[in-house]
């Protein structure tokens, strides 16, 4: 989950989040990820691979937002 926590940290720190703020909003999202995965997450997977996004209850928009580097 390294590679999905970095896209997520990247999307926060562009959005202006720092130290705790920053942590939050990453642990949220990273829980939501693992809620919504479709198998089991290994470090190298990109947020894009792990599950449909419209299916999810935040939608695609949500998720397309936060895939800030591709693959």
């Amino acid at each position: 989950m390294k590679t999905i926590k970095k896209q997520l940290t990247a999307f926060y720190k562009k959005q202006g989040k720092r130290g705790y703020h920053l942590g939050r909003a990453v642990k949220a999202d990273m829980e939501r990820v693992a809620k919504n995965r479709d198998f089991v997450i290994k470090d190298e997977n990109y947020l894009d691979e792990v599950f449909t996004w419209d299916k999810s209850p935040e939608g695609w928009e949500y998720w397309m937002l936060r895939n800030v580097f591709e693959h």
